[in-house]
């Protein structure tokens, strides 16, 4: 409990005893802003072009879809075995 206490004390007060303004307590509440927006447009394909033929087809990589929804597993998430 002596360094929680301690850590607060340093930083509400500051390293040599000033007060530290209050717009200082918090570091995120800077960064707070709305979730951003996009929006992504492809171009048309033509209907007479074969569905085997991917110019101009959008087309995600293989981990995509596992990448956005936390699902995949990235090799720091995986056990480590000695031996």
């Amino acid at each position: 409990m002596g360094y929680t206490v301690s850590s607060f004390t340093y930083f509400k007060h500051g390293e040599d005893g000033s007060t530290v303004p209050s717009t200082y307590h918090s570091a995120t509440q800077a960064y707070q802003s709305e979730p951003s927006k996009g929006l992504q447009v492809y171009e048309e394909v033509d209907p007479s072009q074969k569905d085997s033929d991917a110019v101009g087809r959008p087309i995600p990589h293989v981990s995509a879809k596992k990448q956005t929804t936390g699902e995949a597993v990235y090799i720091d998430d995986m056990p480590h075995y000695e031996g």
